[in-house]
């Protein structure tokens, strides 16, 4: 990753604030380590031995939980990065087309 930040600005700017993100998920609050750590359950006893319909809905509702508090943590580190261009001009990052 280090690498690929030297090359511009802006990928050192997408690759810090990746890292940052990383950062944020090992500090998730106890009441989210638990559920992650109920969602590796249920995976490993998914490959094990399978899993009854109820687990199999509080998986998916423990996975897409996990996916939203992810896209809002990065939304939120990227809506305070800023780039500094070669001109050391300081603009904020713009969301792209969907």
């Amino acid at each position: 990753i280090y690498l690929l930040c030297l090359a511009t600005p802006l990928i050192y700017c997408v690759c810090t604030v990746l890292l940052k993100a990383i950062n944020i998920i090992s500090e998730v609050p106890n009441t989210d380590k638990e559920k992650i750590e109920r969602l590796n359950l249920l995976a490993r006893k998914s490959r094990e031995t399978g899993l009854t319909d109820e687990e199999k809905s509080e998986q998916d509702a423990l996975r897409n939980e996990y996916r939203d508090n992810i896209r809002k943590s990065l939304n939120g580190q990227l809506e305070r990065t800023y780039v500094i261009d070669e001109n050391g001009n300081k603009r904020k990052l713009v969301k792209g087309k969907e």
